[in-house]
Formats: C-alpha cells, sequence, structure tokens
C-alpha cells in the first residue's frame, strides 16, 4: 500500500485497520475512506496528505483521541465526515476554509462556534443536541449554509 505513490482514491472502511502510518507517502490521495476502522488511534499522519479533498473517518471511535487536531493542516478538504465517534473538541476545523460539507452527528461536541469562519461550507449534519446547544453559531452560519439535523438514537 505504500508504494502506491500514484493512487488518488482508496477506500478500506469496516476493516480492522488500525496503522495508518501506512499512507503517508500518498501525497496524491483525494479520496480516503477509512470509516469504521475502530481499531485506529492516531489520525495524525494524515496531516501529511495535502492533496486530500473527501475524507471520511466514520466510526473510528477515536478511542484515544477526542479532538481532530491531526487533520488541520488538510486545507484542501472540500468534505469531511467525522460522524458516530467520541469527537468532543473540532477546533483547529477553522483551518479547513475549502471546506464545503461537514458530517459531525453523534459526537460529543458542545462548541461548534469554530465553524463560524468557515465561509465555503455549504452543508452540515448534526444532531438535535449539538444544533440546540448553539443557537448563536446556527444563526451566523445559516445564511449560507444549510442544515441537516438528525435526532439521536434511542
Amino acid at each position: 500500500l505504500q508504494n502506491l505513490y500514484s493512487l488518488t482514491d482508496l477506500a478500506i472502511q469496516e476493516n480492522s485497520f488500525d496503522d495508518i502510518s501506512v499512507l503517508e507517502n500518498l501525497h496524491n490521495l483525494q479520496n480516503l475512506d477509512i470509516g469504521w476502522n475502530e481499531n485506529i488511534k492516531n489520525i495524525s499522519t494524515l496531516n501529511s496528505l495535502s492533496n486530500l479533498q473527501h475524507l471520511n473517518l466514520d466510526g473510528i471511535i477515536f478511542n484515544e483521541v477526542s479532538s481532530i487536531i491531526g487533520l488541520t493542516d488538510l486545507t484542501n478538504l472540500s468534505s469531511l465526515s467525522i460522524a458516530h465517534n467520541n469527537i468532543t473538541d473540532i477546533g483547529g476545523l477553522s483551518n479547513l476554509g475549502n471546506l464545503q460539507s461537514l458530517n459531525i452527528k453523534y459526537n460529543n461536541i458542545s462548541n461548534i462556534s469554530e465553524l463560524e469562519n468557515l465561509r465555503n461550507l455549504k452543508e452540515l449534519v448534526l444532531d438535535s443536541t449539538t444544533y440546540a446547544n448553539n443557537p448563536q453559531t446556527i444563526q451566523k452560519i445559516s445564511s449560507y449554509c444549510q442544515f441537516e439535523v438528525i435526532e439521536p438514537d434511542n
């Protein structure tokens, strides 16, 4: 995998994949789906993939990580999904100025003010608790962003 330098698309979701350091030299990757690999503990390697445009990290659970600090240099990202994790802090997302689509549903995020600077954001998927806890931010970004509010599972 680490020698596939010209690879642009990679989907390895729902595996026992746990060490993503083998991806660090795949600088041509534009689309990466590693969702539902619950053994991944460190996402900092992803910061070296500067050409990424679409990234799915759903259901990784971030056993040892409660924030997305490892993604702050991915300034070409236009789509990011980090749903179904234990994320509490989305600090650093404001660096992702090209982000157009963001899915943060089913996390433990209490503050989404970081999103106020994402002027290219067109679509935001979040759960009703996060939506209800952030009325000022929702009001600020509602002029340019559409929301999909998901009710929590019972």
